[in-house]
Order: C-alpha cells, then sequence, then structure tokens
C-alpha cells in the first residue's frame, strides 16, 4: 500500500481544486467584462485568453497555470515511489507521461483562435485522441489491479474509465463535429444579414466535454496510484 503522505493530497486537491476555479474564474471573469454570459456550449476556452485584458485575466490565468502544473503530479508520485508499483510499475509511468500531452494540446487550445481552422483542428483532434487512449490505459490498469487483488473500488474505476472512453468516442463520431465550420446566417433588425456560429457550436462544446472528460480520467488516475 502506498504510503499517506499529506503533501501528495494536499497536491492532489489544489489539482481538482484549479481546475474548478479555472472554470469558475473564466466564467465570471468573461461575464463581469463582456456584460454577456459565457456558453460553453456556444464558446471557446481561447475566447477567455483572446477577448479580455491582461488584467482582467490575470486570476484566470494563475488557474490555469497551477491546472497544466498539476498534470505532472501523477508521474511525480510514480517516480518519487516507484518501486511499490511492482510490475505495473512501468504501465504507470507510460499512462502518466502520455496524460501530459493532453494537457498540453489544451493550453494550444486556449490560445489559437479558430480562424487557424486546419491547426486549430488538428490540436482538438490530438486532444481528444490523447485523452480517449488515456482513458483506456486507466481502464486496463483499473482492470488488472482488479484481477490482482478483487478490490470493488479498483473494479469501479476500471468501469468509470471505460464509460469515459465511450463518452469520448460519442463526441468523435458526431456527425456536426465533422461540420464544424458551417455557420448559419442571421437577419438583423435592420434587415442587414451576418454569417454568426449556431447556438450550439459543436467544436466549442466539444472542447469543453473533452476537458471534462480529462479531469475526470485524472481523478480516476489518482485514485489508483493511491489504492496500491
Amino acid at each position: 500500500m502506498m504510503p499517506f503522505n499529506a503533501l501528495y493530497l494536499a497536491f492532489i486537491i489544489v489539482g481538482v481544486l484549479s481546475f474548478a476555479c479555472l472554470i469558475f474564474s473564466g466564467d465570471f471573469i468573461y461575464k463581469k467584462s463582456k456584460k454577456e454570459k459565457f456558453r460553453y456550449y456556444h464558446n471557446f476556452p481561447y475566447e477567455i485568453d483572446l477577448e479580455l485584458n491582461k488584467r482582467e485575466k490575470l486570476p484566470y490565468r494563475i488557474f490555469l497555470i497551477i491546472y497544466l502544473i498539476s498534470s505532472f503530479l501523477p508521474l511525480s508520485l510514480i517516480v518519487s515511489s516507484y518501486t511499490i508499483f511492482s510490475k505495473y510499475a512501468p504501465f504507470y509511468l507510460i499512462t502518466s507521461l502520455i496524460l501530459i500531452v493532453p494537457y498540453f494540446m489544451y493550453w494550444i487550445l486556449t490560445i489559437l483562435p479558430a480562424k487557424f481552422i486546419r491547426q486549430h483542428t488538428l490540436v482538438f483532434a490530438i486532444f481528444l485522441a490523447m485523452t480517449f487512449v488515456v482513458a483506456c490505459l486507466v481502464s486496463v490498469l483499473a482492470f488488472l489491479l482488479f484481477g490482482l487483488d478483487g478490490s470493488i473500488l479498483h473494479l469501479l474505476i476500471g468501469v468509470f474509465a471505460v464509460a469515459i472512453a465511450l463518452f469520448i468516442l460519442i463526441i468523435a463520431v458526431n456527425p456536426k463535429l465533422k461540420n464544424w465550420t458551417k455557420l448559419e446566417t442571421k437577419v438583423t433588425k435592420d434587415g442587414t444579414k451576418e454569417i454568426v456560429r449556431p447556438k450550439y457550436f459543436p467544436l466549442a462544446y466539444s472542447q469543453w466535454l473533452i476537458l471534462l472528460s480529462l479531469e475526470a480520467t485524472t481523478i480516476l488516475l489518482y485514485l489508483t496510484i493511491l489504492s496500491i
């Protein structure tokens, strides 16, 4: 069993709280500055960073940095206690290394506008694919541990990880996502026509859903590490 370490627990709590603060601070700051609600089904992550001045978005950037740094926590836990993980240590190490990739892709999505269509789509595709891979790896790891010790916790982690992987697959095959560049024509009060995004914009809400999936998968990985 991995020895309890208050510092590890504190880091995990900070990582989870930084995610919550990242989401809510972005929403609050955007609403306060733009005088309109930030709509997660319509707006992209980069719009928080792009449309606000440096002073307004400072708290959001701080939480974003903490959140990105937290992606290294599973790796640091495994390296610092490598021998505890026995024959599954390499599996843990690979999963934790791969976990860093979708976090890095998300950071790029926070600064890369969608007007750069090819680059933005490529980064999102990697973000989605690597989050899916991590969810699959966590599920395999959890089921291997369940086969070893019969722990209900490991069984539940495996089931939830599979559910997340399936959820990501559903997002990936969404036909609306394939045609995300399709816009709508809106007629204004003075009779002129404007090209606008649909109310529910597939690429925008898909990025937020994958981010939620990544956070849930990271928490499941924490649980497998601490349950050893």
